[in-house]
Formats: structure tokens, sequence, C-alpha cells
């Protein structure tokens, strides 16, 4: 989980969980986190958020909450328990 997480990372907000979250979003992309000192939530974290939840059936509202979180956290640990839908009976 990010560092100094609370109960959702916005758009706007700096620190270290935004460097989390930057990080996660680029593994989960297959490309290289850019370094920052104090990166910000911006647009364009913002539209990748976006896709990411797109990307994993959640609700593109580009605000990381708990369900967005697990889903992040979960890129870096492949050992970490999966949620999948149940298949219902047609």
């Amino acid at each position: 989980m990010p560092p100094d997480a609370h109960d959702n990372i916005r758009s706007g907000e700096r620190g270290r969980a935004v460097a989390w979250l930057a990080r996660q979003l680029a593994q989960a992309q297959g490309r290289v986190a850019e370094p920052g000192d104090n990166p910000l939530f911006d647009q364009a974290l913002l539209r990748q958020v976006k896709q990411f939840q797109l990307t994993e059936g959640l609700i593109p509202d580009g605000v990381v909450g708990p369900r967005t979180l697990m889903r992040l956290a979960g890129v870096a640990d492949r050992t970490a328990p999966k949620l999948s839908r149940k298949q219902g009976k047609e």
C-alpha cells in the first residue's frame, strides 16, 4: 500500500502516496516511472488512473480509493489475492 495513504488519493495532491501511485501505474503499463522530488497528481496522472480503472473494470472516476488501491497494490505483488467476478448462470 502507498506510504502516508489515507482514504483516497485525489487530483491536486502531492507527496509520497502520489509517487507510489505514479510508480504503480507505470509498472502496470510496462514502463519506467519518471522520478520526481514532489510529484503532483496532475491531469496526465488523472488520465492514467482513469485508464487503469477502466481496464480493471472499475468506475473510471479518477479517485484512487480502496478498490483502485487494491488493484494497484496487486500490480507489483503477483502473490496477492485477486478478486474476480462470479460467473452467473444464463
